[in-house]
């Protein structure tokens, strides 16, 4: 019987792998993926107290670029050393550091 179920899956696999691409508006290309998301500065370095924006941009499957400084979550790897609003694109220093680990 699990032989049977096994073969009737992949059929069905098949059978529906036969409906994509049979319809109006299959000419359209693919939409680009995702690559990469690129911060800017990559290593921002500012005095204590003060503060500086950062930026993040998509990078697509098809090099165009997209601002998405806005969608993205923020967040510090250092809160002692340096503060981030999760909605914000301002990071403030805290105390003199760096992020690496």
């Amino acid at each position: 019987m699990l032989r049977h179920a096994k073969y009737l899956a992949l059929v069905g696999l098949i059978a529906l792998g036969g409906c994509w691409g049979s319809g109006i508006g299959d000419d359209a290309p693919p939409m680009p993926k995702r690559t990469s998301i690129e911060i800017t500065p990559a290593h921002p370095s500012i005095a204590a107290g003060t503060s500086t924006q950062v930026a993040a941009t998509a990078i697509y499957s098809d090099n165009s670029h997209a601002d998405v400084t806005t969608q993205v979550a923020w967040t510090s790897s250092n809160t002692a050393v340096a503060t981030i609003g999760a909605a914000t694109d301002t990071a403030v220093s805290v105390t003199p550091g760096n992020d690496h680990a």
